[in-house]
């Protein structure tokens, strides 16, 4: 089962809210994964027509960005790009002011095109418009920054479940103390928390007998 890294989503939304065309709407991504998204725009002068309400393509552009970031993070090939093909939107209620927050939600991903939707909506929940996006995958046109970025996604086959069993007992005091704890790390990460452990004590008081279970 493929992971997310952390690091990667961080340093992409970082990238993209920082875009100028991004900046240029005040829009943002505040949550993203695999399938689903949601960005926000803070309404401003700069968004609105003559009659006082928000362009329709402020929603366009938000429904746009949110169908193609939900299915973004599913694409495997970190070397690959995605490009928007067509957009079909519906304005539902107009806008004046506050929030247009967008949630999108990938529907399909195949080799070479992907399907999504997204909803905007005010900060009460009321919808105020609703649309579908087809993206395609572009082989060769990942992202790039300096310094590179981290891998997309972490391999889970490199992690290992270490199942620890200690017996300790202090020199000092002869009840023993017992513990049973589940760690999901790196084994070279396990004997720096032993280490610890001894350490707190100042290396002397502690004995230690220890008993590990690899479950791969």
């Amino acid at each position: 089962m493929k992971k997310l890294n952390s690091e990667y989503v961080e340093r992409v939304n970082l990238l993209v809210n920082n875009s100028p065309y991004f900046s240029l709407l005040s829009m943002k991504i505040l949550d993203v994964g695999i399938g689903y998204s949601h960005l926000e725009i803070d309404i401003d002068q700069k968004h609105l027509q003559p009659f006082g309400l928000v362009h329709g393509g402020v929603f366009a552009s938000i429904i746009d960005a949110a169908a193609f970031w939900s299915v973004y993070y599913d694409v495997e090939d970190q070397n690959s790009g995605v490009t928007t093909v067509d957009i079909k939107l519906n304005y539902l209620a107009p806008a004046v002011s506050g929030k247009l927050v967008a949630r999108g939600r990938q529907i399909k991903l195949g080799k070479i095109l992907g399907y999504a939707e997204a909803e905007v909506a005010n900060e009460d929940g009321k919808i105020l418009a609703h649309g579908t996006s087809t993206v395609m995958i572009q082989p060769g046109r990942g992202l790039t920054d300096d310094p590179p970025l981290p891998q997309k996604f972490i391999d889970e086959s490199n992690s290992r479940i270490l199942k620890k069993s200690l017996s300790v007992r202090c020199n000092k005091n002869p009840l023993p103390l017992q513990g049973g704890d589940m760690w999901d790390m790196q084994a070279e990460f396990f004997s720096i928390i032993l280490c610890n452990a001894c350490l707190f004590s100042g290396g002397r008081h502690f004995l230690i007998n220890e008993s590990l279970d690899l479950i791969a």
